[in-house]
């Protein structure tokens, strides 16, 4: 693994839950350090939740392969997204709460290396509590 190099990321998150008006997204863009890492050809970017996410002092592992993005947070809320496009993964989400099973339907996946980019549409639904879709984007 390279030894890597500190990145300046934009994450923008957009999510609509089954039961809103199609206007009531719930829009957050928030910028943060990270650390960018190559390894086997695959990119990796570790960053620290912030308070605008609801996960601060969490830590956020994320992967991106030629087809397949995956993000996994590690801390108070434990949790594994696996990104590929038409492919439906399932996750455990571990909370201070409880744990709950999610399901997690990827919609698009656009992935840019130069300049840098993710793009992803995906369905989420976490068992016994909500439903949405999701927009998120990535820059460095």
């Amino acid at each position: 693994m390279s030894e890597g190099k500190d990145v300046w990321l934009i994450i923008k998150s957009e999510i609509l839950y089954d039961s809103d008006e199609p206007d009531d997204a719930d829009v957050q863009t928030f910028q943060t350090e990270g650390r960018l890492f190559e390894k086997n050809d695959a990119l990796y970017v570790m960053y620290e939740e912030t308070e605008i996410s609801g996960m601060k002092g969490d830590k956020t592992l994320l992967k991106i392969d030629k087809d397949v993005f995956s993000m996994r947070r590690y801390g108070a809320h434990q949790s594994e997204f696996v990104f590929i496009k038409d492919v439906e993964t399932s996750s455990l989400y571990k909370t201070p709460y409880g744990i709950f099973s999610m399901l997690c339907y990827t919609n698009k996946l656009k992935i840019e290396r130069e300049p840098f980019e993710i793009e992803v549409e995906y369905k989420l639904t976490i068992e016994g509590l909500t439903k949405s879709s999701n927009k998120l984007n990535v820059r460095l």
